[in-house]
């Protein structure tokens, strides 16, 4: 049987979800994953790199109130400083984008 964690909202203790947990045993086999996907995605070429960040960028923005909403319920944080928190994800994707092709 997997064990599972439920989410609790700090603020009104009602349960949001229910997850599964890892363990050790699968925490190693998605290290063991991303180890073997790592040469594929550093065999990719930039362009291809440069846009998957551009969409992992839109799809944040298209998602943005979603997001701070889970983050506001998950944390107890207030909405604006939820969504101000996703807002400032923005400029460090945006730096990355823009630096990528110097770093290389």
């Amino acid at each position: 049987m997997t064990a599972t964690l439920a989410i609790f909202n700090p603020a009104d203790g009602t349960r949001i979800a229910q997850v599964a947990a890892d363990d050790a045993i699968s925490v190693g086999a998605k290290a063991r994953r991303a180890r073997v996907a790592q040469p594929g995605w550093a065999a990719t070429p930039l362009a291809e790199r440069k846009a998957a960040l551009e969409r992992f960028r839109t799809a944040l923005v298209a998602e943005a109130e979603t997001l701070a909403r889970t983050l506001t319920s998950e944390v107890g944080k207030p909405i604006a400083q939820s969504r101000s928190e996703v807002k400032g994800v923005l400029p460090r994707i945006d730096f990355f984008i823009e630096q990528v092709e110097r770093a290389t």
